[in-house]
């Protein structure tokens, strides 16, 4: 195998995959700004992605105060994220809660589980007046 130069400096190696930054340096201002351009472009979508996942993330934690299931606001509220998002982007936490409240009302069966509590066992109604128990005075005087 012989290296061959490639004229600005770098010895590029026969059948080797050259670096898509040799192309970048050898070719015209044009075709440099497209590349660039491509990759603005797919980290504008990549950042765009990261964040609709970090709102999608609110709108779920935001919906599990009131559903066992989060993302039923999207599935059962037949809602897109859009439709919780304000005008500046922040999430809308009056619709989210909105949409939670009236799934609940269809289907109660979806709300969070209320923990069952009897207050008659264990530690006794607290509502109800604790009554004295009886002292040695009163079970000798009788």
């Amino acid at each position: 195998m012989t290296d061959q130069n490639t004229g600005n400096g770098n010895v590029a190696t026969p059948g080797a995959a050259a670096p898509r930054t040799e192309v970048v340096q050898t070719g015209s201002k044009e075709a440099r700004y497209r590349v660039e351009r491509n990759n603005a472009r797919a980290e504008v979508e990549a950042l765009t992605a990261r964040i609709e996942g970090y709102q999608r993330a609110e709108v779920e934690r935001i919906a599990a105060k009131n559903l066992a299931a989060p993302g039923d606001v999207f599935t059962i509220g037949d809602k897109t994220l859009a439709d919780f998002l304000t005008a500046e982007g922040g999430v809308d936490t009056a619709a989210v809660e909105s949409v939670a409240q009236a799934i609940i009302g269809e289907r109660p069966g979806l709300g969070t589980r209320q923990r069952a509590t009897d207050f008659t066992q264990g530690s006794g109604n607290p509502g109800t007046p604790v009554k004295a128990s009886p002292s040695w005075g009163e079970f000798l005087a009788l």
